[in-house]
């Protein structure tokens, strides 16, 4: 398989894991697939990815698991509310083709306020991808 079919495929897997799920804060974002441009730094640490995305310094970015990341869809998923409920099967999905797909899925979390989160990892071609949503927190 060609480097770029690989790079296709891992896309594709992750795209249709995610397709019509929203990350919920104090709003809904949904999952879109990214990629760290060619020159990603070879150790994945929350400074490393930060400069990557182009954030300044002094920007916010911390390391989280991927099932804390996940949490608030899946283990903490309102009880009382159906469609919550109804989409913790997906959100487990969408865990286990990040962590399927990627080698060594590590999620970071940048910003104040209006945060991005991404779940990063290395696709078989060594290119470090994943899915990225946007968050408010106040």
């Amino acid at each position: 398989m060609s480097e770029s079919a690989e790079r296709r495929s891992t896309r594709e897997r992750l795209e249709a894991a995610a397709e019509g799920l929203l990350f919920i804060s104090e709003t809904e974002s949904p999952f879109e697939y990214e990629e760290l441009p060619g020159d990603a730094p070879e150790e994945l640490t929350a400074d490393a990815v930060r400069k990557a995305l182009g954030e300044p310094e002094g920007t916010p970015a911390a390391e989280l698991s991927l099932d804390r990341f996940l949490a608030g869809h899946i283990e903490e998923a309102d009880p009382a509310d159906p469609v919550a409920q109804e989409s913790v099967p997906r959100f487990q999905a969408l865990k286990q083709a990040l962590a399927g797909s990627l080698a060594d899925v590590r999620v970071f979390r940048v910003g104040d306020v209006q945060v991005s989160y991404h779940a990063l990892g290395r696709a078989p071609d060594g290119t470090v991808a994943g899915l990225s949503a946007s968050a408010l927190e106040t």
